[in-house]
């Protein structure tokens, strides 16, 4: 009928169209954007209002832009080597360059060899601790055309390699025993990039999952299929809480490391379109906020190259199966529906732990963590990549312990009533806040997936591996 199209866009007020014919419109971004953010045009067809097509538009605080090399969070040891950054600025017609600061202004090192371009960043000669310092580089033509680099001098063990963990509250207060990175995401092959705090890290699963919210200004490419539609990730996990969102492609930094066009899922902040396939069962529902996910992130750097792929078996390929699981959906620009199901998607286009695609840091991780003497508010350490790839991360005389087709290994436990339990499908997890183990003990009467001993209750469990590893615990 040649009717075409109305248009709308959203946040609603960030800018105005103008100009709007039933195929073409324009718009116009605010005079002052204070916050970066992106936008989202969207045609909707007047004879069928289901048939929809939307555009995002990155809108930047400034025309002038800055980027920093390294742009990932770097570390680095007390007294060590000089860290070089340099700066790249787009539209800077002047060529004015950038001022350095650092925060904070005191006891966090010192910048040597200035220029507009370039900074030398001069570690303490001791820090008491793992001390976190951001470098900042800011244009002269517009102050509001900024960068930053966060860095960790550590007292030892830093390195390209290695990213620091810390074990915080979070982005909200209810973080308890989580452990945080920080990493950058950028635009494939582009300087677009943006830095995120409080992903958590996570041995018990494969890929990046990153808030939607946590990256507001950053348009990334979205995978689809032959036909435009868009490809949907669902991660369902044991607590029965899922993930919802759709499969963009980024390159992913941590430290020197980079996982260059990897595909991650970016969990949308819409809760609508969700098909029943991934949402069925769920009694805690899709932690689409960090005060539901209690994080801006995951990283899933577990024992898999794709996250949906076991022992060699990927569950989701059509070369390797012919019934797909709840983990993919081919969802039109409207959305999924409840009724959808999952289809089938090659293995180059699942999401993908990142650290496969380190080089040649690409066969696990080290997580290494201080000891703490009881409970503590807060604990930083080391997430190192490789296995005997480096110096710093040789196998040495480490436990190995054997799993199964399911990532699963055994551990003995001997309950005070049961006695002893052999515990097949044991896992060790990053992702998991608390010891999980069937007992005999007293749950609380308030929350019953806590248990309640009258008294503190000494417990020890084995792990089997190469050498018998005891845990001893305390409840």
């Amino acid at each position: 009928t040649n009717k075409g199209v109305t248009w709308s866009f959203s946040p609603s007020g960030f800018g105005a169209l103008s100009s709007p014919t039933p195929t073409s419109v324009i718009y116009t971004a605010p005079a002052n954007v204070p916050t970066a953010a992106a936008v989202t045009i969207t045609a909707t067809s007047v004879a069928s209002s289901t048939v929809t097509a939307s555009l995002q538009i990155a809108v930047q605080t400034s025309s002038i832009s800055v980027s920093l090399a390294p742009a990932a969070p770097q570390t680095i040891n007390q007294g060590g080597a000089p860290l070089v950054v340099t700066a790249t600025l787009t539209n800077d017609t002047s060529s004015k360059g950038v001022t350095w600061s650092l925060t904070p202004a005191s006891g966090a090192g010192t910048l040597t060899n200035q220029t507009t371009t370039s900074v030398l960043y001069n570690p303490p000669a001791v820090v008491s601790g793992n001390t976190p310092v951001s470098l900042k580089a800011t244009s002269v033509a517009s102050s509001n055309a900024t960068a930053s680099v966060e860095i960790t001098v550590f007292q030892a063990g830093a390195g390209p390699n290695v990213a620091a963990l810390n074990v915080t509250t979070g982005p909200v207060r209810n973080s308890a025993n989580l452990a945080f990175v920080s990493l950058t995401i950028c635009v494939p092959g582009t300087t677009t990039c943006q830095t995120v705090d409080n992903i958590q890290v996570d041995t018990g699963s494969a890929g990046l999952r990153i808030l939607q919210s946590a990256i507001p200004a950053l348009v990334l490419p979205t995978l689809t299929d032959g036909s435009g539609n868009t490809i949907d990730n669902c991660a369902q996990f044991a607590d029965t809480s899922f993930l919802w969102g759709p499969v963009q492609q980024a390159d992913i930094k941590i430290g020197s490391e980079v996982a260059g066009g990897a595909f991650l899922q970016v969990i949308s902040t819409s809760t609508s379109g969700i098909p029943t396939a991934c949402s069925s069962g769920s009694a805690l529902g899709d932690e689409n906020t960090p005060t539901l996910l209690a994080a801006s992130g995951i990283l899933g750097v577990g024992l898999e190259p794709t996250d949906c792929t076991f022992a060699g078996t990927n569950s989701c390929d059509p070369n390797m199966s012919s019934s797909a699981p709840n983990v993919y959906f081919d969802c039109p620009s409207s959305g999924c529906g409840a009724s959808d199901l999952p289809v089938l998607v090659p293995a180059s286009d699942q999401v993908v732990n990142p650290v496969v695609l380190f080089s040649p840091d690409n066969n696990g991780v080290v997580i290494q963590m201080p000891a703490v003497p009881g409970a503590a508010a807060t604990a930083s350490g080391s997430l190192i990549f490789g296995i005997a790839t480096e110096p710093n991360n040789g196998l040495g005389s480490a436990t190995l312990f054997i799993t199964d087709a399911n990532d699963s290994m055994v551990t003995q436990y001997t309950d005070p009533i049961l006695g002893l339990e052999n515990l097949t499908t044991s896992i060790i997890d990053s992702g998991s806040n608390a010891l999980y183990f069937p007992s005999s003990l007293t749950v609380c009467a308030d929350t019953t997936f806590f248990y309640c001993p009258a008294a503190l209750t000494p417990l020890s469990a084995t792990n089997e591996g190469t050498v018998p590893s005891i845990v001893n615990f305390d409840i």
